[in-house]
């Protein structure tokens, strides 16, 4: 390495100045309590889940009947 190398090489972050003494944070925000949640209605989501299944179950078994009847299209052609 050069001279003119050594001299652009990192030096390091700059020395902190240490606060003077009794300095303190301008202001410190006191934190409010969160705020009370409201009341779930069980029978609601009960429901909504019931007919969620449904429909998932009403979907798969068309996606399962569709995928058999092209199957056995499918097979049948090839005969």
């Amino acid at each position: 390495m050069s001279e003119s190398d050594e001299s652009a090489a990192y030096g390091g972050p700059p020395r902190t100045q240490t606060p003077p003494p009794g300095w303190r944070v301008p202001e410190v925000y006191e934190v409010r309590p969160p705020r009370r949640l409201p009341s779930q209605d069980m029978a609601a989501i009960d429901r909504d889940e019931e007919r969620t299944m449904l429909v998932t179950r009403w979907f798969a078994g068309t996606a399962l009947v569709a995928s058999m009847v092209f199957l056995l299209v499918a097979l049948f052609r090839s005969l």
